[in-house]
């Protein structure tokens, strides 16, 4: 985290005649603090998310500003404590809320893929005045399967852990020799793909799968049953022939 704080004596700021104040209004003090910090926060995905921008109450907050950049749009949400009606372009029921103290803070409800982004908000107070950029991110449970393949030579046992984020991590039971695993981000999350050949598991392979989210670790056992059997197309070259041209008369 990146922490920055300044000190500003005599700071006097107002509002001119005929000019707009867009929330930030005037206030005058003798000594005035700014802080400013970049922050990182990871949140699991369906559960209900609290971002703080300052520890002030509403009696002490002049303005709030939410500024928030997500992959593809962006919105904001405002509040002021001079009665000016404050603006809320976000979607999904994101609003600012106050705890039991009075005291504000960003609501999320059940935090998506979708709630990824860059979090910036701005709060004024009386003596200070408070920046956080937050980059915010999400960790989602991966899909997991595993089965057998047949190509027509040799039997594969297969175990894949799909949309995951972070990346979930795969070995097999009781296998010694360990399988190359293949590691693709799309879109944010992680694929992971763990093949092992059939000169290198026993009867009894088991595929084991833990991540992040879970206390316990997955087990799958590759059915033998449902075995999937892969056919390779060969291709082969096509033979055009171009009839002659007639002779000329």
């Amino acid at each position: 985290m990146s922490i920055f704080v300044y000190f500003n004596y005599m700071l006097s700021v107002s509002k001119k005649k005929g000019v707009i104040c867009d929330l930030k209004c005037e206030f005058n003090t003798n000594f005035t603090a700014f802080f400013a910090a970049n922050k990182s926060k990871v949140f699991n995905y369906g559960t209900n998310v609290n971002l703080t921008c300052s520890d002030k109450t509403w009696n002490e907050i002049l303005y709030v500003i939410w500024n928030i950049y997500f992959r593809d749009h962006s919105c904001k949400i405002t509040f002021s404590s001079s009665g000016e009606a404050g603006e809320n372009s976000c979607r999904d029921g994101m609003s600012l809320q106050n705890t039991s103290s009075a005291q504000s803070y960003l609501y999320i409800p059940n935090f998506s893929t979708d709630d990824v982004g860059m979090y910036k908000c701005e709060s004024v107070y009386r003596g200070g005045r408070e920046n956080y950029n937050i980059n915010v991110s999400i960790t989602v449970a991966p899909k997991i399967s595993a089965w057998l393949e047949y190509d027509g030579s040799k039997t594969v046992a297969v175990c894949r852990a799909e949309q995951g984020n972070p990346a979930a991590n795969i070995s097999w039971s009781p296998a010694e020799n360990k399988s190359v695993m293949s590691i693709n981000p799309s879109d944010g999350f992680f694929n992971v793909e763990s093949r092992l050949s059939e000169e290198e598991f026993p009867e009894n392979l088991t595929c084991i799968i833990s991540h992040q989210l879970w206390n316990q670790d997955k087990t799958l056992v590759p059915d033998r049953s449902k075995m999937k059997k892969v056919f390779f197309l060969q291709s082969f070259p096509l033979k055009t022939t171009i009839p002659s041209a007639p002779p000329f008369t």
